[in-house]
């Protein structure tokens, strides 16, 4: 975990000098006025009758259960004084010694503990990650340890507990914590970005000071606090054992509308980056309303998701944006305060520069689909042995509320999937259209509309929208100017992966479940229309408006977080690390760092995409044969030039691939031509002698293309199968 931690972190570490003045003032007089008058007359700072001070003895030696009591008992001195109550914690608790390992439902976060923790308790008085509120790390004398490392080392315990919290807490933005080496302490804010902290405050020379600062951080509003606001829970939290006795709705405001969380759809797991999180939510005043709610961190040098959906608000096959924020921020208010850290020393990795560490998947797929990390499928990560300074990142909590959609693993007719990869076809046009690439395509990428919206017009959709009508896009230029530092690939976490986290144990998701199964049911007997085939026209609008004159686009593609023009990175090195995920990025871009990023690899990704769905796909209570999990298992290596071979080698083996859809023994053998023909489009674009860059004036052209072949494969389905 620690070399997890000295990764996701990169050494942002910082010292930062007006960290009391801006985090851990009282802004009102009376208030403080009050605490500091409490806090004068504690009998405990009031050592030797002098005010403000502290008997140090037990702080001055080794770190043992005296030391780590007394610390707590100053602590919890302060708190009980400058403690106002809120809606995450109800009821004040005591801050104590930690004394047993706290309970995880993560087993990457289980087998630790703080010194010290304030924490709602637990049956029979255990602890859990996911009810920590506060948590503090002590060190002492040690012989042949300095200051500076024994601060250090805190600061990296200090990082894993956390992580740990943010993990188990869905609504945590960040965590205040205190490290303390003899009668020192440091004040640290961990967030999305990495850490931060205060000079030193000598409990011995300026007890005052400490003590006003620790009650400023206790006296902070949830929001400032680290929670985030717009999250709530029905019932409400009691603060007692009892609370993880109830099941509860976790719920959401956004504008005016008020949501309830049904599931928890994926959420990577991370301290610093982006921490997607995407939930799947019903409207409370409407509960037939459903809709899919996206929150990442992102870089502030980099475009808004929201923003750039906005650019496609009319394109079809492209997923509609409904409502959208920026809002919370990572950024301090006087930047040039910030210095690096003296305590990094912890966070410098300590591997050999060949040496590569492994990330375990944060989550196991909990939706029985066929997602690629379901299976044992990791990656890893080369660490740098250069002491570099981090450049200070600044990181935006943005929001999207999108419409509630399917994932690919649920469509169970061959007409059907192909007619949402079409669509999604015709998506990635509208994106060439604008010189634009995707970059991160995956079979969680393009999904199918909802039933709920299929069987409904599109007028009356339309008006379950109408609370958010109002709402207004700055749409941007296409921006030209993103730092190649700014490249996912170069983020600090992997892909988001689905399943649910342990906060889904705070509220109640069965009674959704008679919905789900009517809506899988409802998806795989809708009627399908029979289409024509292959349609001539020269340009992207032209189809459109023929394809689509009656028919309904149903297959979206989704997240174009990381969408940029394709001739962006043209003079640029890429990252180490490519966009997207392993398995459906082009195997060009595996075997080629170098190589810059075209429609004609988002088209490669698409057909990977085709290819993980039908090996994957099985008759209910059926497995992959030996056939299909030979190809799963390829798809799933881990060496980005093992896999990049494995790609090329498949592509350009016309005749294996044929045998290999034909014995898939699926009922999907129908798609052998299909699959063939896009990897004969490959081999001549991409891999065969006559390789094409991806010219982005000649994109329709090359989908229109690949659009033909799945037309004309939709039209000479057996009759019976498009029913």
């Amino acid at each position: 975990m620690e070399s997890i931690l000295r990764y996701e972190i990169g050494l942002a570490v910082y010292g930062y000098e007006p960290f009391v003045e801006e985090f851990l003032i009282i802004p009102e007089k009376a208030s403080f006025n009050r605490i500091e008058a409490c806090l004068a007359g504690a009998p405990l700072f009031l050592h030797n009758d002098a005010r403000w001070t502290i008997d140090c003895a037990l702080l001055e030696g080794t770190a043992d259960t005296s030391m780590h009591e007394r610390i707590a008992l100053i602590l919890d001195t302060i708190n009980e004084v400058a403690f106002v109550p809120d809606g995450f914690r109800p009821r004040r608790q005591q801050i104590k010694v930690a004394i047993n390992l706290l309970c995880a439902d993560d087993h990457n976060e289980s087998g630790t503990k703080p010194d010290i923790i304030q924490s709602r308790p637990g049956s029979e008085g255990a602890h859990h990650w996911g009810c920590v509120e506060f948590f503090a790390e002590c060190k002492g004398n040690k012989s042949g340890v300095s200051e500076e490392a024994q601060f250090s080392h805190a600061l990296l315990q200090l990082a894993r507990y956390a992580r740990a919290t943010v993990v188990h807490q869905i609504p945590r933005r960040h965590v205040f914590a205190i490290a303390f080496y003899r009668t020192k302490a440091i004040f640290v804010r961990l967030d999305r970005a990495g850490i931060i902290h205060s000079p030193p405050i000598d409990l011995k020379r300026d007890f005052r000071k400490f003590a006003l600062a620790a009650a400023g951080l206790f006296a902070l509003d949830p929001h400032s606090f680290g929670y985030d606001t717009r999250f709530s829970f029905s019932p409400p939290l009691t603060g007692t054992p009892k609370d993880l006795e109830v099941k509860r709705e976790l719920r959401i405001k956004l504008g005016e509308s008020l949501w309830r969380v049904l599931e928890i759809v994926c959420h990577r797991k991370c301290l610093v980056g982006r921490a997607t999180l995407v939930l799947r939510l019903s409207r409370l005043e409407l509960p037939s309303q459903r809709a899919v709610l996206k929150c990442i961190w992102r870089s502030n040098s980099r475009p808004d998701e929201g923003a750039q959906l906005a650019l496609f608000k009319d394109n079809l096959g492209i997923c509609k944006c409904r409502w959208n924020e920026c809002g919370d921020s990572t950024e301090v208010g006087n930047k040039d305060a910030l210095s690096s850290s003296l305590y990094m020393k912890s966070f410098k990795p300590s591997l050999p520069e060949t040496q590569s560490i492994t990330l375990p998947p944060d989550i196991s797929t909990g939706s029985g689909g066929s997602s690629v990390l379901s299976f044992t499928h990791q990656e890893t990560t080369h660490m740098s042995r250069q002491n570099r300074v981090a450049p200070v990142e600044v990181r935006v909590c943005s929001t999207i509320l999108m419409e509630e959609a399917v994932p690919l693993w649920q469509i169970k007719r061959l007409p059907h999937l192909l007619r949402v990869l079409r669509d999604a076809l015709v998506g990635l046009a509208g994106i060439a259209d604008k010189g634009m690439v995707h970059r991160d395509i995956s079979d969680g990428n393009i999904l199918c509309d909802h039933p709920s919206l299929i069987l409904v017009s599109d007028g009356d959709a339309e008006e379950h929208w109408d609370l958010y009508s109002n709402a207004t896009f700055h749409t941007p230029s296409l921006r030209e100017d993103i730092s190649i530092n700014d490249q996912p690939g170069n983020e600090s976490d992997a892909e988001s992966v689905t399943g649910q986290s342990s906060t889904s144990q705070l509220f109640d998701q069965d009674s959704d479940s008679l919905s789900d199964i009517t809506a899988d049911t409802q998806l795989n007997s809708l009627p399908l229309a029979w289409e024509s085939g292959v349609i001539s026209s020269e340009t992207y609008q032209a189809y459109v408006q023929q394809r689509y004159d009656k028919l309904r686009c149903t297959g979206k593609l989704y997240d174009l977080e990381f969408a940029i023009k394709q001739n962006q990175l043209e003079s640029e090195k890429r990252g180490v690390e490519l966009t997207g995920t392993p398995a459906f990025i082009s195997a060009a871009l595996l075997l080629d760092t170098q190589k810059r990023h075209t429609f004609v690899h988002d088209l490669e990704s698409i057909f990977w995409v085709l290819v993980w769905v039908l090996v994957n796909h099985t008759d209910p209570g059926k497995v992959p044969n030996e056939h299909a999990r030979g190809v799963i298992n390829t798809l799933c290596k881990e060496n980005d030039e093992d896999l990049g071979n494995a790609k090329v080698s498949f592509a350009l083996r016309p005749r294996h691939i044929a045998q290999t859809i034909r014995s898939l023994g699926n009922g999907w053998e129908a798609a052998e031509r299909l699959v063939t023909q896009f990897a004969g489009f490959l081999r001549d674009n991409l891999y065969g002698e006559g390789e094409d860059e991806g010219d982005e004036s000649g994109s329709w052209s090359k989908i229109k293309s690949v659009i033909d072949m799945f037309d004309e494969s939709i039209s000479q389905l057996p009759f019976d199968q498009a029913e």
